[in-house]
């Protein structure tokens, strides 16, 4: 009886959602490396609340997917490596303090490698990472422990040599507004 209960137990904890309420923002990167036509740098930067998700692990990794913008058509699936942990830096340390506000960016990366006669629709390409849930200190929300967010970034190339043309969004780099260089 203890087996098939402990069975049970272990079963719905595999089933039931994982919940990400350390995570309060992020924003996605993608650098063409120099002479080396169809390769990319592809970043994800994920701010993480040290101390909402002190009881939450870091992922070592991530998976992130490649989706055709025409048909949302999954392309590819990507396991993004952690390849830095660093304190964000606020312009306005004791208003951050004042707060207990303190924050850390978890950087992933992977080098992509973009055939253009895989990547040629004309529409562009969309990166897609999804994360349940929302940090549960966050106000403006209601239940916002029960909301996920998604993070994306548009993309097609746009002639032979392999540059990229951004699509509707901007290009999003490192944040700056709260941080100092």
């Amino acid at each position: 009886m203890n087996k098939w209960y402990l069975g049970l137990v272990l079963f719905w904890g595999v089933l039931s959602p994982a919940w990400a309420n350390h995570i309060v923002g992020g924003n996605f990167e993608m650098v063409a490396i120099p002479n080396r036509p169809g390769r990319f740098h592809l970043y994800m930067n994920l701010f993480f609340d040290e101390i909402g998700g002190r009881t939450s692990p870091k992922e070592r990794d991530i998976v992130i997917s490649i989706f055709r913008k025409r048909d949302n058509n999954r392309e590819v699936n990507i396991r993004m490596d952690l390849e830095s942990d660093q304190p964000l830096r606020y312009t306005n340390p004791s208003c951050a303090e004042a707060r207990n506000l303190k924050t850390s960016v978890l950087r992933y990366h992977y080098e992509l490698n973009l055939d253009p006669r895989q990547y040629s629709d004309p529409q562009g390409y969309y990166v897609a990472f999804e994360r349940c849930c929302r940090n549960t200190a966050t106000v403006n929300l209601v239940s916002p422990g029960r909301s996920g967010m998604v993070f994306t970034w548009n993309f097609r190339l746009c002639n032979a040599t392999d540059r990229l043309s951004r699509t509707r969004r901007p290009f999003l780099v490192r944040p700056t507004a709260n941080t100092s260089a």
